[in-house]
């Protein structure tokens, strides 16, 4: 498998290459873009400069636009300032460095949270909407679900501004009183803050439509084998009831870790077209040798879709393997993005493990192109119908714009006679939630350096 050969390569490289050179007397060997401006160096700056040429060394190998690293850069740098001074603006928007525990928290396990679970956003009458909920949380099996109105929050009204600073310390068994409206019933709950583990699939079901059964599924974050996990329930499900269209839901996935979308591709098409190539990954110059494709391959629950065209809910929050998974179906599928344009990352990340100090750098080192060489869509995939973000609506609900707008395409051949630019209920601002939110990722590897 191209992970397998990727890692084996990677470690020769970086057994090779990865190093800190101190020479006599405190003076230190800069390399091709990364030339320090000064060599008498406190004990401090010392220590900064070993972490910092670790970081420096490895972006000159491995980053995507290493030619544009600074000629000149301050080594006496906190380690996160001196990464963001190395990045390639304002083209590169997402390299990122972390601490560990952060990144293997909320990267590589399930995320584990202290709070309610909720996600809000405002609506166009400025009412603050139940955006998100996960299922696994109290507030999901007392009955809240998306579209509900949030009025007060212990006892005072409650708007996007002020959503966070109404509740309670976030720490488990607090208690906070939420005055809930839907349809015409206000309903008093009191939440308590849980330790909970978020999961990445949020709802599947089924969807009659005239003659088709349409699978539906909402994916918010592709994690690694718990993500895979929940998508094999989520396709044995579809495959045991026989469905022959799909609207897949990836409005607020950001992305994650790049074999959970091939594993969500592999699911959707791998049993169709089996060893054909989906995707291909491009290094820089000096890794030509790294890159490489990856070959569908049938999974016990891929589909068998009639139709051979797939509908994908998008908005600018979907991004990275989000985008990867829209742009691999492409040559396979007629696929229809409904929502709004995607954030527009077609570069992905490999995650390097500073083994002596407490980092995780990710620099962008590939990019991503599907069987057909397309890709390089900086500016976003925009979608084939333009509809709002529904916040009135569950996620599923045939009344909520983006599924409507599929159901009318399957059952009429065409969509809504114009744009739907606005709904009675459309989003009005960002999400805001109590817990976590991932920022955007398209990780190909980790691996540990010194």
């Amino acid at each position: 498998m191209f992970q397998d050969v990727l890692k084996r390569k990677l470690s020769m490289i970086t057994r090779r290459i990865l190093y800190v050179l101190l020479i006599a007397a405190g003076l230190f060997l800069a390399v091709e873009g990364c030339k320090k401006n000064e060599d008498n160096l406190t004990y401090h700056e010392q220590e900064l400069y070993f972490i910092n040429k670790a970081i420096c060394d490895t972006m000159n190998i491995y980053y995507l636009w290493y030619k544009n690293i600074p000629s000149k850069v301050d080594f006496r740098q906190e380690p996160p300032n001196f990464f963001n001074s190395l990045k390639y603006r304002p083209q590169d928007r997402w390299s990122f460095i972390t601490n560990k525990a952060s990144f293997y928290s909320d990267f590589v396990g399930g995320s584990v949270y202290a709070s309610h679970g909720i996600g809000v956003m405002s609506d166009d009458s400025n009412a603050l909407r139940v955006a998100l909920i996960f299922p696994n949380t109290t507030a999901y099996k007392s009955g809240v679900r998306r579209g509900w109105i949030i009025r007060k929050i212990n006892g005072k009204e409650a708007t996007i501004q002020n959503y966070h600073s109404l509740m309670g310390p976030q720490v488990p068994g607090n208690a906070d009183t939420f005055l809930f409206q839907h349809d015409t019933l206000l309903e008093t709950k009191i939440l308590y803050n849980e330790t909970f583990t978020s999961p990445t699939v949020i709802k599947y079901d089924t969807l009659r439509a005239g003659n088709a059964l349409i699978g539906y599924l909402m994916f918010y974050e592709f994690r690694g084998s718990d993500s895979q996990a929940e998508l094999d329930s989520a396709f044995a499900f579809f495959v045991q009831a026989g469905i022959n269209e799909l609207i897949l839901d990836l409005r607020y996935n950001t992305g994650g870790f790049n074999s959970t979308a091939h594993y969500l591709v592999n699911l959707i098409a791998g049993k169709m077209f089996a060893g054909e190539i989906f995707v291909k990954y491009t290094f820089n110059d000096k890794l030509a040798s790294l890159n490489e494709s990856e070959k569908l391959t049938s999974l016990s629950n891929s589909l068998s879709l009639s139709g051979k065209r797939i509908y994908i809910v998008t908005t600018r929050e979907t991004a990275s393997s989000s985008e990867l998974v829209i742009n691999s179906l492409k040559p396979f599928f007629t696929v229809y993005t409904i929502g709004d344009t995607t954030h527009g990352k077609p570069v992905g990340m490999i995650v390097f493990d500073m083994k002596y100090y407490d980092y995780v750098i990710a620099p962008i080192a590939f990019s991503i192109y599907n069987k057909n060489n397309e890709g390089d869509y900086f500016q976003g995939i925009p979608p084939s119908f333009k509809a709002p973000d529904d916040i009135a609506h569950d996620f599923g609900d045939p009344a909520e714009s983006c599924v409507k707008a599929a159901i009318s395409h399957i059952t009429s051949g065409s969509f809504f006679l114009k744009e739907m630019r606005t709904s009675p209920f459309t989003r009005q601002s960002c999400m805001s939630t109590d817990f976590p939110r991932k920022q955007k990722m398209g990780v190909l590897k980790v691996l540990d350096f010194e």
